[in-house]
């Protein structure tokens, strides 16, 4: 479970807003080893006040954009930035997952410097997020570094990086197709037959959350399951779907998801992977 990611607004929270909620998830007895932790910020201290908590939890998994308001900024700064993470943290059992997502943070994280952190930091350098958008940059990853887990940001791209020794996704949509999404990838693993139909089908549902703005769709779609108005809460300077685009984007997943015939709201199969 990743918590604090670009689809879980974390930069629109506080520090303490996410310790907070981080002490929640692990009070619902989500363990620890199972969590991977946000803790982007543009602030040095923030990021490290964000790590202590997480390591005081027993949550050793950090998922870490570099520093994003500071543009055209040196590789050489870019590398200070984890080296000071990782040095003043002195915590040994720190695993980082590097997020590379030059979209929105406007900071790429060229092989380059995670070679250099990887020499100077062995195993903490422990994965990397490519939220690219595109397979070449995840692909030439894979090929830098086969000991470390490399996850693109998309399903999309799923069954090509496990096939080139990708440890997975790691994606929005996961949040209403976590179960199709899986058993892709448990497919993938047995040498089952369908795997390339399995692949299609969640690049549907993946495509047709695309069409809007992925945080405002995930949103609606969860408030339609679940009926809790507190899925509509959006803080700006996003904003949620319209009217309008809830019913389209509804319409659009009824193509490859099943009615519940109540109610009409939507239903994805949550299948049993064993």
């Amino acid at each position: 479970m990743v918590l604090f990611g670009t689809t879980g607004e974390a930069v629109s929270f506080s520090v303490k807003e996410r310790c907070r909620g981080l002490q929640g998830v692990l009070e619902r007895e989500v363990p620890g080893e199972r969590i991977m932790v946000g803790a982007s910020c543009s602030s040095l201290s923030d990021t490290l006040q964000l790590i202590e908590h997480a390591v005081d939890m027993h949550c050793f998994n950090i998922l870490l954009m570099p520093p994003f308001f500071y543009k055209n900024v040196r590789e050489e700064g870019v590398y200070q930035y984890y080296a000071q993470i990782i040095e003043r943290s002195g915590e040994s059992r720190l695993r980082l997952f590097l997020y590379h997502f030059p979209f929105l943070s406007g900071v790429p994280i060229p092989v380059k410097l995670i070679q250099g952190l990887r020499q100077s930091f062995g195993e903490i350098i422990a994965g990397v997020k490519d939220s690219s958008g595109d397979w070449a940059p995840t692909e030439a990853l894979l090929q830098h570094f086969p000991g470390m887990a490399i996850f693109p940001g998309s399903e999309r791209y799923l069954l090509s990086a496990l096939r080139s020794g990708g440890a997975g996704c790691i994606s929005a949509t996961a949040n209403a197709n976590a179960a199709a999404i899986r058993n892709a990838f448990d497919a993938w693993y047995r040498g089952i037959e369908d795997v390339e139909q399995r692949q299609r089908d969640i690049l549907n549902i993946r495509e047709a959350f695309e069409q809007y703005p992925l945080v405002a769709a995930l949103k609606g779609f969860l408030w339609n399951q679940t009926g809790d108005d507190g899925w509509l809460n959006i803080r700006p300077p996003l904003v949620g779907l319209s009217e309008s685009e809830q019913r389209s984007l509804s319409l659009s997943l009824t193509k490859f998801v099943q009615l519940t015939p109540e109610t009409g709201e939507l239903k994805i199969q949550k299948g049993k992977v064993t």
